[in-house]
């Protein structure tokens, strides 16, 4: 596992545990949620922006595997540099995973044009951002090409997955927004949502389905179909819609007429404040069909996603630097009525 300390990858290792499979981590180190750091012979420390800590890190890999099979999932890679660097790493250790499953975004559809995000849900085959664009999402394009490259080249019986996901949700998830928008809802403060993005469909995901979807792919590689998926839930709610799932009730929404008018104006509205946590991408809904029919995607239901995630957040002390990234996402005003509460 590359990466994945934090959220998705907490839940894969559970898996792992659960059903007893041997795993490794390469990472950092880091710790999140009050757990510590992590150590021992599951654990290989590797940053991966210095090329010479990743190699490090799959030479010793290569020692500990010893020659025994094994998958890569992906958590880490942000840009074709790193890719590089774990492609140069593989080729000189001579490691050749049975399966690659790469976790990538739908940021690469955010040059969707406006009437198309409206219309259809965005397949794996849509337009992606030039490859020479800075940014998220041309980075992640550029890795997963890296990656099909060097597995082209040099290892051909390796079994590809990139899955393009959407904001995911759930338990353990240290983004900050969700918890964010918790916040606000408990807080009584009015949501004050523009008109234009309230109403367009956005695409979520549930962590774990994610991780219980990594599990299957790098164990039972051969069971299912390499290539390129969007991964998601099912349901396609508008902005307006979600908030209210959340638990924000009734949104007020605003017409870009009202944003633009004489700040001075006599308004109902000035208790309310902008939000613009979700969706992280515009692109629209993602199209899912692909990944259903060729490697048995099977989403939980957003509802059930947000209530499990309501439950986690509910449970969890105002403290820490997870508590305290969400907190500091909040205009000045919910900060203050989340502190009175």
């Amino acid at each position: 596992i590359l990466g994945g300390t934090s959220f998705m990858g907490r839940h894969l290792v559970s898996q792992l545990v659960q059903h007893g499979r041997p795993y490794v981590i390469l990472n950092r180190g880091s710790s999140y949620w009050g757990d510590a750091p992590p150590a021992g012979p599951q654990h290989l420390p590797m940053d991966r922006e210095e090329a010479l800590s990743v190699l490090k890190a799959f030479e010793s890999l290569a020692i500990l595997l010893n020659g025994r099979p094994f998958s890569i999932v992906d958590f880490s890679c942000d840009d074709v540099a790193f890719m590089d660097r774990v492609g140069v790493a593989m080729a000189a250790t001579l490691l050749t995973p049975l399966a690659y499953v790469l976790i990538s975004t739908d940021s690469e559809y955010e040059d969707r044009p406006s009437a198309a995000r409206v219309a259809t849900c965005v397949g794996e085959d849509a337009r992606c951002v030039p490859r020479d664009r800075k940014g998220y999402g041309g980075d992640k394009l550029r890795g997963e090409l890296a990656l099909r490259q060097y597995l082209q080249q040099r290892s051909a019986t390796t079994r590809c997955f990139i899955l393009r996901l959407p904001d995911v949700l759930g338990p353990y998830d240290n983004s900050g927004r969700y918890w964010a928008t918790m916040l606000w809802a408990m807080s009584g403060v009015p949501m004050l949502l523009e008109e234009g993005t309230a109403q367009e469909r956005l695409s979520m995901v549930d962590g774990m389905d994610v991780a219980n979807l990594c599990y299957r792919l790098a164990t039972c590689p051969s069971e299912c179909s390499a290539g390129t998926y969007n991964i998601a839930c099912d349901e396609a709610p508008t902005l307006a819609e979600f908030t209210e799932m959340i638990g924000l009730g009734p949104v007020k929404i605003y017409s870009t007429l009202f944003a633009s008018s004489d700040s001075s104006s006599d308004s109902s509205e000035d208790d309310s404040i902008t939000c613009d946590y979700y969706p992280s991408v515009s692109c629209g809904p993602l199209d899912i069909s692909a990944a259903k029919k060729a490697i048995g995607w099977c989403p939980s239901s957003l509802r059930h996603t947000v209530g499990r995630s309501n439950e986690f957040f509910q449970q969890q002390p105002r403290k820490g630097k997870e508590y305290r990234s969400a907190f500091h996402k909040l205009p000045w005003m919910v900060r203050a009525a989340v502190n009175a509460k």
